[in-house]
């Protein structure tokens, strides 16, 4: 799983970022940190930006890489598994902690996120874009639904008007 998270000669061609708030393409690196690796004992380095847009209230942000869900510190696929042991196979708090390797105080939180994510994203499966793409091709619609996501699960983060050029009278 570390591999998605090693350079290749294929990383060096990279997309214009975009900023999550104003969609502006006007953004420079602004450094980067380090965040724990959620399954293995190591350090991932995230690439800050920098939105150079002069309108925009939001002035740093990052991009999370495909299986990375922002805020949260567990993958996608860690998600996944813990809806699928908590419901479907209907493990108990203490057997999915020993499953996933953490505390239970961790795996009550985690069992509590995964049923409010989950129902959100059967909603939003019907109304986004990446609906139903996510499924097939997540790592090309990761940008637009981890921006999703932030904005359902962390509202404090986005201002609540996006900016415009125009104001009302």
């Amino acid at each position: 799983m570390s591999k998605i998270f090693e350079n290749d000669q294929f990383s060096k061609q990279e997309l214009p970022i975009r900023c999550p708030q104003c969609a502006m393409t006007v953004t420079i690196r602004n450094g980067s940190y380090k965040r724990a690796h959620p399954e293995e004992n190591c350090q991932i380095r995230i690439q800050r930006y920098l939105c150079k847009y002069q309108r925009c209230p939001r002035k740093t942000f990052s991009v999370q890489p495909y299986p990375l869900l922002p805020v949260l510190r567990h993958f996608y696929e860690t998600v996944l598994l813990c809806h699928k042991l908590f419901t479907r196979q209907q493990m108990t708090l203490a057997s999915m902690a020993r499953h996933l390797n953490i505390t239970p105080g961790r795996a009550k939180r985690l069992g509590t996120f995964c049923h409010q994510f989950f129902h959100w994203l059967s909603h939003e499966q019907k109304v986004a874009d990446w609906g139903a793409a996510l499924q097939d091709n997540a790592a090309e619609h990761w940008v637009d639904f981890t921006r999703d996501f932030s904005r359902r699960f962390y509202p404090n983060r986005w201002p609540k008007a996006l900016p415009t050029q125009y104001k009302p009278i």
